[in-house]
């Protein structure tokens, strides 16, 4: 003798899509760590390219406010980045032409940033 039984249906989710659930979770995140990392390194490279322009800008202003021929040439190193200065003759006979370059390393190798400018003898 068989006996019937009538369940209502349960409410849930079967195993299937649970796991479903799971990989597409853990794709998402796999995806966000990625972004993170990208994120990351834009945002250091960014902060050594703002360190190395406000340099470079400074260098700048000390050789425009003081003599350029004075001033000569020289580098300095601070915080992983190189400054490097030069003073020759200018486009014009009555100015003194100066280039400040400003090296730094990246994670994809050495770069460098260089300002030209000129000033009056």
């Amino acid at each position: 003798m068989f006996v019937e039984l009538n369940h209502p249906p349960r409410a849930g989710f079967t195993l299937v899509e649970v796991l479903v659930a799971v990989l597409i979770l853990a794709v998402g995140l796999s995806a966000l760590a990625g972004a993170a990392a990208i994120t990351t390194r834009t945002v250091g490279e960014s902060t050594r390219h703002t360190r190395a322009t406000a340099l470079g800008a400074g260098r700048s202003e000390i050789l425009l406010t003081g003599s350029c021929r004075s001033a000569g040439s020289g580098s300095d190193t601070r915080d992983g980045l190189t400054v490097e200065w030069t003073t020759g003759p200018g486009t014009q006979s009555t100015t003194l032409r100066w280039i400040v370059t400003v090296a730094r390393v990246t994670p994809e190798g050495p770069r460098a940033d260089t300002v030209v400018g000129e000033c009056a003898k």
